[in-house]
């Protein structure tokens, strides 16, 4: 179900690299949240956030903290501590700011 394989842990994350760990984070959330056979409503209700916002997460526009994760995770039932890992590691990727630019 989700990739195994982690990022790797030079800290350098490549242009790009972050959207495309948001979309794969949303788009795993999104699954096991179907799975546990909630909707975006009954979801985001449970973490009181609105359905925008939950939707924004699935979608990759945004990230998510860890502890808005651990609260996914719980709600969905996941307990495979290997998925639980790698969605970790893309919240993280997710987050990380991108290189400064001199004006």
């Amino acid at each position: 179900m989700v990739d195994q394989a982690i990022a790797e842990g030079s800290g350098a994350i490549r242009i790009g690299e972050r959207a495309t760990r948001r979309t794969e984070l949303g788009s795993t959330l999104r699954r096991l949240r179907e799975t546990a056979g909630l909707n975006q409503n009954e979801a985001a209700g449970s973490a009181e956030w609105s359905a925008a916002k939950l939707s924004r997460i699935e979608a990759g526009v945004v990230g998510l903290s860890v502890p808005d994760l651990k609260f996914l995770l719980q709600l969905y039932g996941v307990t495979d501590s290997a998925v639980i890992q790698r969605l970790h590691e893309l919240a993280r990727i997710s987050r990380q700011q991108g290189p400064r630019t001199q004006p």
